[in-house]
């Protein structure tokens, strides 16, 4: 009804078949997400390359050194990188002065040799001072934001594992 005789439904596609339930299989077993696996753990027919090549994360952070060979210093480290990044300050700290440093220092090389307006703001002699003392000093304070971070990220490792 309503179709036109030259294409009736069971001549083309054929007749209406009601749809069948696929069969319940078992429950797969629960897995635990980060356990440990063996080579028998993965599918032959399509292997997780990334878990059966690389390292696990505890063999990564329990090596004295990434490099081999590498001099490795296992006493406490020690420096003006790491004693400032012993002072309790957070990480994003560090990172704001380096950020406000760098703005500086690129700020000194445009006042003195933009030459527009002819003369810096605060004078030549000034502005050279915070362009010397500003560069090495950003550095510094990114390398001390660094270190904090992974200070930070350490403790908290070994609070929340």
């Amino acid at each position: 009804p309503g179709r036109p005789p030259c294409c009736p439904r069971t001549a083309r596609h054929g007749p209406r078949v009601a749809a069948q339930a696929p069969a319940p299989e078992a429950a797969p077993e629960k897995r635990v997400a980060n356990a440990p696996k063996d080579y028998e753990d993965f599918n032959p027919d399509q292997p997780d390359i990334v878990q059966k090549f690389v390292k696990q994360r505890d063999d990564w952070w329990s090596a004295d050194s990434p490099f081999p060979g590498a001099p490795v210093d296992a006493s406490e480290a020690t420096g003006p990188i790491a004693s400032l990044a012993a002072l309790p300050l957070p990480a994003y700290l560090w990172l704001l002065t380096a950020t406000v440093g760098a703005i500086a220092f690129i700020g000194c090389l445009f006042q003195l040799f933009y030459n527009d307006p002819p003369a810096p703001v605060l004078g030549v002699p000034l502005t050279a001072v915070i362009l010397a003392a500003s560069g090495p000093s950003f550095i510094l304070l990114f390398l001390v934001a660094i270190q904090r971070g992974q200070n930070e990220a350490d403790e908290d490792d070994a609070k929340y594992m």
